[in-house]
């Protein structure tokens, strides 16, 4: 089972979120492409967000693999993916999705599997490449700053440090 941290995952640098859309539609979109994943085929998602549910999802969400839950009013949906950390028997089995420092070291410390929104995303996102297309990981490991633009932020930190100091 994947536990994702639906709002954090949402949230996470790189995740393509059409601009002013609120939160449902937020919610819908991110539903979408998890759905759509072939690396997600035949598992089962458990999307945790924030919130009552009074956040209802499109009627036209048929996800079989995919389970939403609401962590309610008075609890944070972090909260709720600790716990249910701590309860399974077995954790080897459980793959956690969140950028929490929290719910990272909860799943660390019972032996589940863990991923950062950011490196989750990156996972599913390098499925939808092509073959021989670079993925954004690759393409940033082979850019490297030349010995100008590295003295150029040497430079730049030495001035912000010392404005900073006064």
């Amino acid at each position: 089972m994947i536990i994702i941290d639906g709002y954090n995952f949402i949230k996470c640098s790189g995740f393509p979120l059409p601009k002013n859309v609120d939160l449902v539609t937020q919610r819908e979109h991110l539903l979408k492409i998890l759905q759509s994943s072939p690396i997600l085929r035949g598992k089962h998602l458990l999307i945790v967000f924030d919130g009552g549910q009074n956040f209802p999802l499109s009627k036209n969400f048929r996800g079989k693999n995919i389970e939403v839950i609401f962590s309610g009013k008075h609890k944070k949906a972090d909260d709720v993916i600790q716990d249910i950390i701590r309860k399974k028997a077995s954790t080897t089995h459980l793959e956690i999705i969140s950028s929490d420092r929290a719910i990272i070291n909860t799943a660390r410390d019972h032996g589940a599997k863990f991923l950062t929104s950011q490196e989750f995303w990156r996972k599913i996102q390098s499925r939808y490449k092509k073959p021989g297309e670079k993925n954004n990981l690759s393409e940033e490991k082979e850019k490297s700053l030349s010995e100008e633009e590295v003295k150029e932020w040497i430079l730049l930190f030495k001035n912000r440090q010392s404005e900073d100091e006064t």
